[in-house]
């Protein structure tokens, strides 16, 4: 059964949610009321592009480079109009995922990106590295293209020395 609690490859190794993905179509993964019962947050997952920069698509291609990764929202909706949302369907179309990194949180509870290993990932400053997804409407996402900061590193915790005991 689909819902939010899949990875997303096994949300991806399901037929109908593979063939959305490929199409370029968000899929519909979990629908779940509001603490607010006239409302339902609509979760989805699909395919986000983050571009290739400065590179040509032939040495991202040589290079084994995918500039596309399954991403999730989450959108709020009436229940009236949830009530037409079929779990496992394509959403709306001409709808994208917009992705936004900040070094300020976005919501208070929010954690940091993190790798893998969860290692926390920081930019500039060893600052860490807030995201954000928004579904948008196609025409949205090229006006307002994904905010995205490169990671520079890995978080480390400031060394104690006896100098910097002294200077505070």
């Amino acid at each position: 059964m689909i819902n939010r609690n899949l990875t997303n490859a096994e949300l991806l190794a399901i037929d109908a949610v593979k063939n959305n993905y490929d199409e370029n179509l968000l899929t519909i993964i979990d629908k779940v009321e509001t603490a607010n019962p006239d409302y339902v947050n609509i979760y989805i997952l699909g395919k986000v592009n983050f571009g290739i920069g400065t590179m040509s698509e032939a040495e991202a291609d040589m290079l084994g480079i995918n500039f596309e990764r399954p991403m999730r929202a989450i959108i709020t909706t009436t229940k009236e109009m949830a009530n037409d949302l079929i779990i496992g369907g394509a959403f709306y179309p001409n709808m994208a995922i917009r992705v936004e990194d900040s070094y300020e949180k976005f919501f208070e509870e929010q954690q940091p990106r993190v790798t893998a290993k969860k290692e926390i990932l920081v930019g500039e400053d060893n600052k860490p590295i807030y995201r954000t997804t928004k579904v948008v409407y196609d025409h949205e996402l090229v006006k307002n293209p994904h905010r995205l900061i490169k990671p520079l590193g890995i978080f480390e915790e400031p060394k104690v020395t006896a100098n910097s005991l002294i200077e505070s």
